[in-house]
């Protein structure tokens, strides 16, 4: 199974909250989530920018969330999951 998301519309977040309205993939691996240090493979999260028209995919299976969105405007994207089976 693969989750994804398409950016339909972006606005610029608020200054104020930096990550507002970003993607936020986690390292799977549980402990890493626990000693993070920036800039390193220790370094346990990532962020992905929500311009218009991007569609990102992912393993179900890797741990994710989007930060509260703040700002003047709307910012639409569309979450989904897909569930690849085999044909006979």
């Amino acid at each position: 199974m693969f989750s994804g998301v398409y950016y339909v519309t972006h606005v610029d977040p608020d200054p104020n909250a930096p990550h507002g309205g970003l993607l936020e993939m986690l390292d799977p691996r549980e402990a890493a989530n626990y000693v993070q240090v920036a800039g390193t493979v220790l370094d346990a999260r990532a962020f992905f920018e929500n311009p218009p028209g991007r569609m990102l995919l992912w393993p179900s299976w890797v741990k994710h969330m989007v930060h509260p969105y703040v700002g003047d405007g709307e910012r639409i994207s569309i979450a989904f999951n897909v569930n690849v089976l085999e044909q006979s």
